[in-house]
């Protein structure tokens, strides 16, 4: 599953302030950053920004 951010580190910053435990820390891709993260049930999530002309979450 992925969660798309027009602002990655202001969202890695809130969701790193709220708790959440980041399961792969951020790295640059062709299309933006990403992280990996486990929700409350230990689904993981992408969170990712993307760059202008990337690809974006769907």
């Amino acid at each position: 599953m992925g969660l798309a951010t027009d602002d990655f580190d202001r969202d890695h910053a809130r969701f790193t302030a709220a708790g959440v435990t980041w399961v792969r820390p951020p790295v640059d891709r062709p299309y933006g950053r990403v992280a990996v993260f486990a929700d409350l049930y230990g689904n993981l999530w992408d969170l990712i920004g993307t760059t202008p002309g990337g690809a974006s979450a769907g």
